[in-house]
């Protein structure tokens, strides 16, 4: 009896570590133009194996809040179905953005293209950290072209 119990545990061990790890991502672009400002954004945010990888680009030119550009490299990435957290270390930034940290993204998959319904995406404000994600949440900013894919 007790050698089962060794052989059973000792196949729950191997099946474990060979598992393939859980691979989630964001990945997209597009514009949002909303009453008084303009977004362009370029993402590819990916957790694999080796933990989060991937870039995102994004502008903004915004009269009330200030513009500006970031560009840096991802540093985690949170999937729950359709939407997506993505904290992003900023390496470049200009305008309202120079000698900020990071800064969190929060994107929607609501389909491809004519499925009716727009995919959506908003920023935090600047942060100290984004290596730890929130919880993903549903919000109401819809992008006016392009396409966000979230697995």
């Amino acid at each position: 009896m007790r050698a089962f119990f060794v052989a059973a545990l000792a196949v729950l061990i191997v099946g474990s570590l060979s598992a393939a790890p859980s691979k989630s991502f964001a990945v997209g672009g597009g514009e949002q133009i909303y009453p008084g400002g303009v977004k362009h954004f370029a993402i590819a945010a990916h957790n694999g194996p080796n933990g989060p990888s991937g870039h995102v680009v994004f502008t903004q030119q915004d009269a009330s809040f200030g513009d500006f550009t970031v560009s840096g490299h991802v540093t985690c990435v949170a999937v729950s179905g359709n939407t997506a957290t993505i904290g992003v270390a900023i390496e470049q930034g200009t305008g309202t953005a120079e000698g900020q940290s990071a800064i969190y993204i929060n994107v929607v998959d609501n389909g491809n293209g004519g499925s009716g319904a727009p995919d959506h995406f908003t920023n935090s404000g600047y942060v100290a950290d984004a290596s730890v994600c929130y919880p993903p949440f549903d919000f109401v900013t819809p992008i006016t072209s392009g396409n966000i894919n979230v697995k």
